[in-house]
């Protein structure tokens, strides 16, 4: 009878320890969010500074036209609502995505407490550089922040290490949700955000004035600067209307399935083939960019 009992009891006990470990499974899908809020950031920091350039030299080509555009681009502002102040802005909302990732990596990885400490404060500094309005730590946050992270990297109960992840998880979601919501913003012209706006009024005012050229004027070489300007003009166009939509859906789903693993991490259940999905997506994002950006 004794011996009975001691199987059941330490059957009941490592069934207990298995529910407060942190799942394979779990640390898995983790690791792949982490994995591809860093891949969609690269990417759409590359492609804003790409927009600045793309805007500068749009502009440029209007004025060779020579035409009484309305609206016409001051010579000393060419890259308009693209100028370094503004996009610094998004780049630093990107890094801060961007870092986020890096540290969910790092935990899923379970790295040394040094690289975790190292990577939680790289996300808070780059949490401090962002605009009121887009920052959702406020210092009681970043204090229980903070002390989950220093728990996760020096208490190796397992229930603990689980308890203080979920935390780090669920309390970081406001603020990730804030960026992915602002970044789909600044890729969908449909919007009309600041970015995407001055994107799409760019491309739409060199294809009018290259057209009208192309029309009236008989002198070759303009009507050679004015087709080369309209090929300039409608690429753009097509990258505003494919490639940055499909990088504002993809902040949107990334801000979904952050919901979706903080739901599944406190229910003890993660679905992977909506994160593989997920993360073919953003593979298929980046095949779009190399293609649209040799043109």
């Amino acid at each position: 009878m004794q011996i009975l009992f001691k199987i059941i009891f330490s059957t009941i006990v490592l069934f207990m320890l298995s529910h407060c470990a942190i799942k394979e499974n779990q640390l898995r899908a983790i690791e792949k969010f982490g994995k591809t809020t860093e891949e969609i950031s690269d990417l759409s920091a590359k492609e804003l500074i790409r927009m600045r350039e793309s805007t500068i030299t749009m502009n440029l080509e209007l004025l060779k036209l020579g035409t009484n555009t309305p609206g016409k681009p001051n010579p000393n502002n060419l890259d308009e609502a693209l100028d370094p102040q503004s996009l610094t802005l998004r780049l630093k909302s990107i890094l801060a995505l961007r870092s986020y990732g890096l540290l969910l990596l790092s935990l899923a990885r379970q790295d040394s407490a040094g690289d975790i400490t190292r990577a939680a404060g790289n996300f808070l500094d780059n949490l401090d550089s962002l605009t009121p309005e887009t920052k959702k730590f406020d210092s009681e946050k970043k204090a229980n922040f903070l002390k989950n992270i220093s728990f996760f990297t020096s208490i190796f109960t397992s229930y603990q290490k689980k308890a203080a992840l979920k935390e780090i998880i669920t309390g970081s979601k406001p603020q990730v949700d804030i960026l992915c919501e602002l970044l789909s913003m600044e890729f969908d012209y449909k919007k009309g955000k600041r970015m995407s706006l001055q994107y799409q009024v760019t491309t739409d005012r060199l294809i009018i004035s290259s057209d009208e050229v192309l029309d009236m004027e008989t002198d070759r070489s303009i009507k050679n600067t004015a087709l080369y300007a309209m090929h300039l003009a409608t690429e753009n166009k097509k990258i505003r209307e494919n490639l940055h939509l499909k990088i504002s859906d993809t902040f949107q789903e990334l801000k979904k399935s952050n919901a979706e693993l903080t739901a599944a991490f406190l229910e003890e259940r993660i679905e992977m083939d909506d994160i593989k999905d997920f993360i073919q997506k953003t593979k298929t994002i980046e095949e779009l960019t190399r293609v649209m950006t040799k043109r």
